[in-house]
């Protein structure tokens, strides 16, 4: 503390109170106030002086008595903030008016009055997964990416692989930019053409909090063996030792490979040079595994969320099995916070992707977010969306269990979004 004023401020002392998860050693316990309080004796300050006092706290969560107390009256709900939030208040006194207290209170108002409160970190990093790894991968060393992220960064990944004899390995990597959402590591992978295995993730955050492996596990299959490629004959017959224009000449052929898609390239002499470009390559009897599926629902006019929730469905057309989700949501409505949504898909597997903070949380309006795990954004920011052109323009992550840990593996079916006014009836 510092004094600006122009004499001595005697007999200085702090009456320093901790709330929800801080605990003060040695301090005094009030059960009614769901606090602890002590007296620190600070002494004289000189004018223009700063004098600095140590206060000893420690965050408890998992034994927090304040939370003990509040869940058999409350629910656990109403009692969780007790352990979310490390709070200390602290009223400063001195000789003008000195310290007095009675049943925990101060008798005469405080010269100054500080307040701090913090975030606890309690939980593992929610927000994990892989950038789509590929259905193929080489031997030796492939480096797969993903997301991962947390109020006190990521510091650490580690990968999961079983081998087709369902043996397991745990690679171990550091991060060393922990709070850019992102992780890198490096697999090396040995075995036989045709080799499948499965990967997994798991991140732990700057506190030591180790999350849990994501699910389901991602099935990968190591090609050992090269492609074979082949010219058409009536191509190579019509070029060979014949003249091209410099309108060229289209050339066909085909390319096989016993697991992956990959590329072409034709190379060509130029004064002596290799110069290649890539080719364009069609798949004629195999669909891509990686294809990204859209499903809309557009209604043709405004819909409400009144008293009964509001239920929208989507088609599911083709059979293929789910590797990634991404949801785009639009609403125009007064507070947001009133919404709750929940997206089901067909094998029965949901997700709460908006979870309403309730009436009073805030009065921010409209939603155009598109709800991906890997976005940066927090779902709950503080600005009103804007619902007209260009749509889904707000990247956030969803609410609750996350996205990617949605499972369909089947046939045609039927998806459903279901939407919620946490008040009744959502203006």
């Amino acid at each position: 503390m510092e004094n600006r004023g122009p004499v001595t401020a005697t007999d200085v002392q702090a009456f320093v109170s901790a709330y929800h998860a801080l605990s003060l050693s040695g301090a005094t316990t009030d059960t009614a106030g769901y606090r602890e309080y002590q007296v620190v004796d600070v002494g004289d300050v000189f004018a223009g002086a700063t004098v600095t006092a140590v206060i000893t706290g420690t965050v408890d969560v998992e034994t927090n008595w304040r939370y003990d107390q509040c869940v058999l009256t409350h629910t656990v709900a109403d009692c969780q903030p007790l352990r979310e939030w490390a709070v200390l208040e602290g009223q400063i006194f001195d000789e003008r008016t000195p310290l007095t207290i009675t049943a925990g209170i101060p008798l005469e108002p405080a010269w100054e009055w500080v307040w701090a409160d913090h975030q606890v970190d309690n939980d593992p990093p929610r927000y994990v997964g892989f950038d789509g790894p590929p259905p193929v991968v080489g031997p030796l060393t492939n480096t797969l990416t993903g997301y991962a992220s947390d109020p006190s960064g990521v510091p650490l990944i580690e990968l999961q692989v079983r081998d087709p004899l369902s043996a397991t390995a745990v690679i171990t990597c550091a991060d060393s930019t922990p709070d850019d959402g992102r992780w890198a590591c490096d697999w090396n992978v040995s075995g036989n053409d045709g080799d499948e295995f499965d990967l997994r993730a798991r991140a732990t955050d700057g506190y030591g909090h180790v999350g849990a492996w994501t699910s389901p596990w991602i099935p990968v299959v190591l090609d050992t063996t090269p492609p074979t490629i082949t010219l058409d004959i009536a191509a190579q017959e019509a070029i060979s030792g014949q003249l091209i224009g410099p309108e060229g000449y289209l050339l066909t052929g085909l390319f096989t490979d016993s697991h992956s898609a990959g590329a072409v390239e034709l190379c060509r002499e130029v004064d002596g040079e290799t110069v290649c470009d890539p080719a364009t390559v069609v798949l004629s009897t195999l669909a891509p595994t990686d294809t990204t599926r859209y499903y809309e629902d557009v209604p043709t006019a405004p819909l409400a969320v009144g008293v009964a929730c509001l239920t929208r469905t989507l088609a599911v057309t083709e059979n293929f099995i789910l590797g990634d989700v991404d949801l785009g949501f639009i609403a125009a409505i007064s507070n947001r916070e009133e919404l709750a949504v929940d997206l089901f898909l067909p094998a029965g597997t949901g997700v709460r992707v908006i979870g309403g903070l309730g009436n009073d949380a805030n009065l921010y309006e409209n939603y155009d977010v598109w709800l991906d795990d890997a976005a940066d954004g927090d779902l709950h920011n503080s600005a009103d969306d804007d619902t007209a052109e260009p749509y889904f323009d707000r990247p956030a992550r969803p609410d609750d269990v996350v996205l990617d840990a949605l499972t369909f593996a089947g046939g045609k079916a039927t998806m459903a979004l279901s939407i919620c006014c946490l008040d009744g009836s959502c203006p």
